[in-house]
């Protein structure tokens, strides 16, 4: 009888048992199957984009270098874009100075050369040498009477010279006129001049013609009392 019973325990036991065994294998297969599910659904909001960026691996690190790394390009762009552009500014504002500067210098050269090529405004006077008192005297002289053209501020001893007749100049002093010297006629004669009809008190190197003066020169005997001219 006892070991009826205890046989029969010993069946109820192995029953319990096998019975726990299917129990904790069907919690753990519910387990695993929560498990992917969840699995299955994170991976789905993943892909939809639900997921915050900042909760993703990296997500809000990654993003913030990668706007940094594209702001820092724009600005390089920028700055890359700006120097070509200054750059040309300046070559072309030292262009425009260099043709401004040769502009400039080709007008003061034009200038120059129309200044250069104007002719001088020459003046032209009538002059005449006079030597008949001598000629009285059995002195010979040079007779001349033409009108010279002289530069401006030219002197009578310039129109003497423009005549052409040889001259003995010394120092401003008119010693003779082609073979007639002073004192030829008297210790008291020689060459004076006149401008106009009258005896400068100056040598003729000295004294600047105007145009259409009347330039004279003449030979005295005595002092310029004998031809109108008295020095003295």
């Amino acid at each position: 009888m006892k070991s009826r019973f205890w046989g029969f325990a010993g069946c109820f036991v192995s029953i319990l048992f096998l019975l726990s065994g299917c129990s904790n294998e069907k919690i753990a297969a519910s387990q695993v199957s929560s498990e992917v599910v969840s699995s299955q659904v994170s991976s789905e909001e993943l892909q939809q984009g639900s997921i915050p960026s900042e909760l993703m691996p990296g997500g809000l690190s990654e993003a913030s270098s990668f706007d940094e790394a594209e702001a820092s390009s724009g600005q390089m762009q920028n700055h890359e874009s700006t120097v070509p552009a200054q750059k040309a500014q300046t070559v072309s504002q030292n262009r425009g100075a260099a043709e401004a500067g040769n502009s400039g210098s080709d007008s003061g050269e034009a200038q120059a050369e129309e200044t250069h090529n104007v002719p001088v405004q020459q003046i032209t006077v009538s002059f005449t040498i006079d030597s008949s008192t001598a000629a009285a005297k059995g002195k010979s002289g040079p007779a001349f009477s033409s009108s010279v053209t002289l530069n401006p501020a030219a002197t009578a001893l310039d129109a003497l010279m423009a005549s052409g007749v040889s001259a003995d100049v010394r120092g401003g002093y008119i010693a003779g006129i082609g073979s007639l010297y002073e004192k030829d006629c008297g210790s008291m004669s020689g060459w004076l001049y006149a401008v106009n009809g009258h005896a400068p008190n100056v040598g003729c190197g000295s004294y600047s013609l105007n145009n259409g003066d009347s330039v004279l020169f003449i030979y005295t005997c005595n002092m310029g009392k004998d031809v109108g001219y008295g020095i003295g």
